[in-house]
């Protein structure tokens, strides 16, 4: 038997379950990477680059808003020898040296990573990761 009630509740079920999978279509991940890219708005070496010299400055340019640390083909560069410009730049950077935590970078590919997270909403465990590789000759 067709009644008024069961139609109308058939309708709004129905409804429910499209507006349950548009919405899991529409949040699909995608604005995780949208916004991580946002959030670093350059890195030194550029990604891809090659002939990078040993003791080349390693850095991510932030947007405002963000905070991170370096790491650098595994190793997370100590906050004592991170430099971090709060200020309008919002630069991560690392140069490695004698007595550093990497002392020069060897032949080869390397692979940076920025762990970063916005401080006002997020702790570091939220991070996301940012990677680019580079080639030292």
């Amino acid at each position: 038997m067709l009644t008024r009630r069961r139609v109308v509740i058939t309708v709004l079920l129905a409804a429910a379950g499209s507006m349950v999978i548009l919405a899991g279509s529409l949040n699909s991940g995608d604005d995780e990477v949208r916004l991580t890219e946002d959030a670093v708005e350059a890195v030194t070496p550029s990604d891809g680059s090659t002939l990078v010299l040993r003791q080349a400055e390693i850095a991510a340019d932030l947007a405002p808003g963000w905070s991170g640390v370096l790491q650098i083909d595994g190793t997370e560069i100590p906050q004592d020898q991170l430099r971090q410009d709060t200020g309008g730049l919002n630069l991560l950077s690392f140069t490695p040296g004698p007595g550093k935590e990497i002392e020069e970078l060897g032949d080869g590919r390397h692979v940076a990573t920025a762990i970063i997270w916005r401080p006002a909403f997020e702790t570091r465990e939220d991070g996301r990761e940012v990677r680019w590789s580079f080639t030292v000759a």
